[in-house]
């Protein structure tokens, strides 16, 4: 077979995996389907495997939203998302986005984007980075992300486990400084808040393991 004819058949086979289904299409098989017939029995296995894969990725979310509305909004995913990728790593990384495309709830899109960066810092390189000169290393997979409840929350790896740390709003800007790679002279000369503010910060985030050295603060 042709390279061009190929190609042309590849499309096809994927048009009529991610076609939508239909009451024609979707009734039921029989044990000796035909052609087509195994192509809508494919793309349902297709779709139940990626929405299997929503739910195990996001557990809390699933709990909050319940069975039967988790279940809606997985599909409406996996109908709107095509898999870019032979592994499903990364598959539902998106679903904070389309929650917010979609108009969810606003607990719901907060919990999801802390779910994913949950995960985001379990698949962090378990290296330890040196930092820049005048800035701190930190944790792998270190960010400041939004929590459930509005809540700011750090989220990093600690002894290969995902780990979390709620942040004050006020202190936000200056550890979101920090893990971007700032000077700290710089970044505490800009925050508002105060020595004592600014020692208890720093205090906390290094015994939590979310900061790696302490700078001097004499």
């Amino acid at each position: 077979m042709r390279r061009s004819a190929l190609a042309r058949l590849q499309r096809t086979l994927m048009r009529a995996l991610y076609a939508r289904p239909s009451a024609r299409t979707d009734r039921a098989l029989d044990p000796y389907c035909s052609p087509r017939e195994g192509i809508v029995l494919y793309r349902r296995m297709g779709a139940l495997r990626f929405e299997r894969e929503v739910a195990r990725e996001y557990p809390r979310l699933r709990a909050l939203l319940g069975d039967e509305r988790f279940a809606a909004l997985a599909r409406a995913f996996v109908a709107s998302r095509r898999s870019r990728s032979f592994t499903l790593d990364g598959y539902a990384d998106a679903l904070p986005r389309f929650i917010a495309r979609t108009r969810g709830s606003a607990a719901a899109r907060s919990l999801a984007s802390f779910e994913l960066a949950l995960r985001r810092a379990e698949r962090a390189d378990a290296s330890r980075a040196t930092a820049r000169p005048g800035a701190l290393a930190h944790a792998p997979g270190a960010r400041v992300t939004r929590g459930p409840r509005r809540t700011s929350v750090a989220v990093f790896q600690r002894e290969g486990r995902a780990a979390w740390l709620d942040v004050a709003a006020a202190e936000v800007p200056l550890l979101c400084s920090l893990l971007r790679g700032g000077r700290v002279d710089r970044a505490v000369a800009h925050t508002k808040l105060s020595p004592a503010r600014i020692r208890a910060a720093f205090e906390r985030w290094i015994a939590a393991g979310l900061l790696i050295a302490a700078p001097s603060l004499e």
